[in-house]
């Protein structure tokens, strides 16, 4: 389970074609029981082909049934696929689902500004409500003025100095945070760039080798009753395809005798 505070993993999984789905439903079900705050589901754009995969029945199920809160970044803000309409939050690319879950420094800054004047008020607020009732109590101690008026001038030095040691103490806090804060986001950032620039060669590699692009090296493809005939042995004594990378000719086998 991961330790508490921001902890990001990422679990690569098959974003396109045919065993895409399979390989997603599988990951999300594992780190749905790794007790996450938020998952996040994306991959960059692509056609309506690539995207398919995330239209899957099976992986829409998953999600829908998944007891962590999900995000489905997938493609660009112009695409939608079903795990949009499933997931608990849809963001239009996959860098806006990362700042979906990411703190918003103006946003902790001002909450900083607004309890440290929350503090400094309860706080002058209790010690003035004392400085009252000393008031009060002098006031009937009258015998002991000059004692009481030397207290007086110590409890006045010391509310102003512990209200400059509040101040500089919530200070120092909020220049901490916003140090850590500043940190955390640039190394999101570079994380993201680099999972980004992985996933890209990884898409390279995977259309260099895609059945299309073999084909288009000059190797052909032999269909036959609609499954992918892999040796000679495997044919049978009837017409069969030959997919070429420009087009389908029909085919029948026949003996050297013939």
């Amino acid at each position: 389970m991961p330790d508490a505070g921001l902890y990001v993993d990422y679990h690569p999984v098959l974003v396109q074609g045919t065993d895409a789905p399979a390989t997603i439903i599988a990951k999300l079900k594992e780190t749905d029981e790794m007790g996450y705050d938020a998952i996040i589901l994306a991959r960059g754009g692509g056609s309506f082909e690539d995207l398919f995969c995330f239209n899957d029945e099976a992986l829409i199920y998953t999600i829908y049934n998944m007891k962590t809160f999900l995000i489905s970044g997938i493609g660009h803000e112009q695409d939608f696929t079903l795990t949009d309409f499933v997931a608990d939050r849809r963001a239009a690319t996959p860098t806006a689902a990362v700042e979906l879950i990411t703190p918003d420094i103006k946003d902790i800054k001002e909450a900083i500004d607004e309890l440290q004047i929350d503090l400094q008020d309860a706080i002058l607020s209790c010690l003035e409500r004392k400085k009252m009732a000393f008031d009060y109590y002098s006031q009937r101690l009258f015998k002991y003025m000059d004692k009481l008026s030397a207290i007086e001038i110590k409890i006045d030095s010391y509310i102003s100095s512990i209200g400059a040691s509040i101040s500089h103490q919530c200070e120092r806090y909020k220049d901490q945070i916003e140090h850590d804060l500043s940190k955390m986001k640039l190394n999101l950032d570079l994380r993201l760039n680099k999972s980004q620039m992985l996933y890209k060669r990884l898409n390279t590699l995977l259309e260099a080798y895609s059945a299309e692009n073999v084909l288009k090296r000059g190797y052909t493809l032999v269909m036959q009753d609609g499954k992918l005939v892999k040796s000679k042995a495997e044919l049978k004594h009837q017409p069969f395809d030959v997919r070429f990378a420009d087009g389908i000719i029909k085919a029948i086998e026949r003996d050297a005798n013939e």
